[in-house]
């Protein structure tokens, strides 16, 4: 399965798509980064739209402290615009500036997505969890390569901001 990953997060957080990368790549999943930046008062760079044409789903993260909103909601618009029938997944931190299809709920997606709270870890989980197991729409537009990726890359979010998963699927604060 092939899916865009087009994001807006911060330096610090480029650690955590190389891993998402790493266990989409064990699951079956081959997450194609879009590039960042790229001069936006020029057209699409030739290979953001290749990618995006290419791919079975379009997959957003954005993050508080990321400054890339603007390529997301470009990327997003060719989405919408060339392939509107291509699945877009969002996750989206609740303290993200929120611009263009980001500010409708649900980010705009169409076949799932979730803002997640930092400091709810627990509720971010069992979405993450029930999306991938439970909802049939998500199910029937996705393969089971995404749905199996959904749950790690969730924890793995949650790790990177200090928090861990129990063994319960639940959160608990890192080192306590």
């Amino acid at each position: 399965m092939k899916v865009y990953l087009s994001h807006s997060v911060s330096e610090g957080d480029i650690a955590l798509l190389d891993e998402l990368e790493e266990t989409a790549s064990g699951l079956g999943v081959a997450l194609s980064r879009s590039p960042r930046p790229w001069e936006p008062r020029t057209s699409m760079p030739s290979a953001v739209r290749e990618a995006i044409l290419a791919s079975d789903l379009f997959l957003v993260w954005a993050m508080a402290g990321g400054e890339h909103l603007y390529f997301v909601n470009m990327e997003m618009s060719f989405v919408r615009n060339v392939r509107p029938r291509l699945p877009v997944f969002v996750i989206m931190d609740r303290n993200a500036p929120r611009t263009g299809f980001l500010q409708l709920p649900g980010g705009g997606s169409r076949c799932g997505g979730f803002w997640f709270d930092p400091g709810e870890p627990q509720w971010a989980f069992g979405h993450a969890h029930h999306l991938a197991f439970d909802n049939a729409e998500f199910a029937a537009l996705t393969s089971a390569p995404f749905r199996a990726f959904i749950e790690p890359a969730i924890e793995k979010l949650y790790r990177h901001l200090g928090w861990k998963a129990a063994s319960n699927g639940a959160a608990a604060r890192a080192g306590g």
